[in-house]
Formats: structure tokens, sequence, C-alpha cells
């Protein structure tokens, strides 16, 4: 955590690794909040709904690869992933990309963007 001032005014920096507590802290407790926060999310600015997207494939991309370490408790999201992945892949196969242009046009999170 760090501060920045700016003409005066204090505004405070999260870095990931506060980020990623702050989002377990608030999975870590019993039912489904996907409506709740997605409901918070969807009043947000529609760049930061963007960006948030492709942080969530990102994820996706992350928790598919082989460099993902998973065990029984988060074997299903790691198998989820690699199949979004290759769904994906296949679509853009469908395109008709093949060899490189292919890997680069599967990458979820580089569709999107930055505005």
């Amino acid at each position: 955590m760090y501060y920045i001032w700016i003409n005066h005014l204090n505004f405070y920096i999260m870095d990931a690794r506060e980020l990623a507590n702050e989002i377990t802290n608030y999975l870590n407790t019993f039912g489904d909040k996907s409506e709740e926060f997605n409901n918070a999310m969807s009043n947000q600015h529609r760049t930061l709904q963007q960006n948030f997207t492709r942080l969530c494939l990102a994820w996706i991309e992350h928790c598919a690869s082989d460099d993902y370490h998973y065990d029984g408790r988060n074997e299903a999201s790691h198998n989820t992933s690699k199949a979004i992945l290759e769904g994906f892949e296949k679509v853009q196969a469908e395109k008709g990309y093949n060899g490189e242009m292919l890997k680069f046009m599967s990458k979820l999170s580089g569709h999107l963007p930055t505005i």
C-alpha cells in the first residue's frame, strides 16, 4: 500500500497483493455473491468494466496454463479454464486462423481493446 500526493490530495494506491486479499476476503463467506458483485460492477464506468473483463480473461488464461499449480480444491478451475480456451481456439480456427496467428488470436484477454 502506498499513497501519492497530487495537488495536496492524498490518493491511496492498492497493490495487486492487497487487491487479491480483498477479493478473497469477499469470497471467503458462505453463499454465491456473483449477482451482488455483478450488479455493483455494472454501475462502474464502462471503460473500467472493460478493464475488469480483461483482468478476468487473463485470470482464465493463467488458470489454464501448465504453470498454474492446482490440486483437488482448484482442479475444476484449471479444467474449466482449459476448456474455455480450447473452445475459443476452435472458434478462431474456424474463422481461418492457423499457426502463429491462431496462437495470437486465441489469447482471450487480447481481444478487448484498451479505451
